[in-house]
């Protein structure tokens, strides 16, 4: 009798480094993607607060926060879909 044989694909095994290295590429792209959209949100948002003549509030501190926010939101957006990014990319090599 001939013995079948089977082949389990180990979840835990390693990646190759191709597929890492096509697992990074596929994560900065995406990356790139969403922050450049919440660059593109924040720009219309700071546009459409001129054509509607809102300006920040003359309060230092909470100006400085809603700048620190417009910045930093792209960044922390950008940051989870890169890492998600990756992982399934790398689930699918």
């Amino acid at each position: 009798m001939a013995q079948a044989q089977t082949h389990e694909h180990d979840e835990y095994a390693s990646p190759s480094a191709l597929d890492v290295i096509i697992s990074l590429l596929a994560a900065i792209t995406v990356a790139g993607v969403v922050w450049a959209t919440g660059v593109g949100v924040v720009a219309g948002i700071n546009f459409a607060g001129e054509y509607l003549q809102i300006y920040p509030p003359a309060n230092e501190l909470i100006a400085n926060a809603i700048q620190t926010a417009f910045t930093l939101g792209p960044i922390l957006a950008a940051i989870p879909a890169a890492w998600f990014t990756y992982r399934y990319v790398v689930k699918l090599s």
